[in-house]
């Protein structure tokens, strides 16, 4: 992952003349340092029930990715498949193991999207841990499955009222409607720029407008490579995107959020 490297080079020059610190920088020590440290975190309670990861996008607000009923389920599963299943788990436990690598190379590890197999075999032991309860005590499994449905339907009913009533930072409550209003004040060759993350402004646009991929390939222009060696979109279609107004360059009408709120501005006012 090129932000891995970026980080590795600059610890090195960080370290200076001192030889130790500079040891560990180096990509020999470095690497299966961080690599380690990150594939442990995709294990990590922390990260699959109480946080989730980097991408608020990934889980519910103030949720992680699984439950505390799954994860008890889970490390059951991982404890009793071996005497269960015996010469046959071992697969399971091998792409079980293997599914954290993709994302612990990478500089925002972990990361769900990039573990999607890991969480394959995550209900896998969770299913096999629940088995192990109804082979010696059925009541407490049926008990176990009760409390997993209810566990879930929280979760989710929990995911859809915190995402209408306290959207998160990363979420633009009420674009929608103001990409609507700008489309209809929108005169011919007019650009409207809309200022907030350019990581994933564009989504927006793209979506309400309904945004073809022929258009959006055919008029994507894209900022340089961020330091990570991502690439984020700068303009497509008569749409335009900036961190800050002060950045736009070509837009007449401005979409910007201020106090909680989509505004809709004129440069020519």
């Amino acid at each position: 992952d090129v932000g891995v490297v970026e980080q590795q080079h600059l610890a090195y020059q960080n370290a200076g003349s001192n030889l130790i610190k500079k040891a560990l920088a180096h990509p020999i020590m470095y690497y299966p340092k961080v690599i380690t440290i990150q594939y442990a975190k995709s294990f990590n309670p922390v990260f699959l029930v109480y946080k989730g990861g980097s991408n608020p996008w990934h889980q519910a607000p103030n949720n992680g990715h699984i439950t505390l009923g799954i994860f008890a389920l889970f490390v059951l599963g991982i404890c009793s498949a071996g005497f269960m299943f015996k010469k046959q788990s071992l697969f399971a436990y091998a792409f079980l193991f293997i599914g954290p690598l993709a994302s612990s190379i990478t500089v925002d590890a972990p990361q769900a999207t990039r573990m999607l197999f890991f969480f394959f075999m995550v209900s896998i032991f969770t299913s096999i841990g629940l088995l192990a309860i109804w082979k010696y005590m059925k009541v407490v499994a049926v008990l176990a499955s009760v409390i997993l449905f209810i566990e879930s339907v929280h979760y989710q009913s929990s995911a859809f009222r915190s995402f209408s009533t306290h959207p998160q930072n990363e979420w633009y409550s009420g674009m929608g409607e103001a990409l609507q209003k700008a489309e209809s004040y929108r005169k011919k060759g007019e650009t409207i720029g809309v200022v907030g993350d350019v990581h994933y402004m564009y989504i927006y646009p793209a979506f309400y407008t309904r945004i073809s991929s022929n258009e959006f390939h055919d008029t994507v222009e894209y900022f340089p490579n961020d330091a990570i060696g991502l690439s984020q979109v700068k303009k497509v279609g008569h749409f335009e995107f900036a961190s800050q107004k002060a950045n736009l360059e070509q837009t007449t009408i401005i979409l910007e959020q201020r106090d909680g709120q989509i505004h809709i501005d004129r440069t020519n006012e």
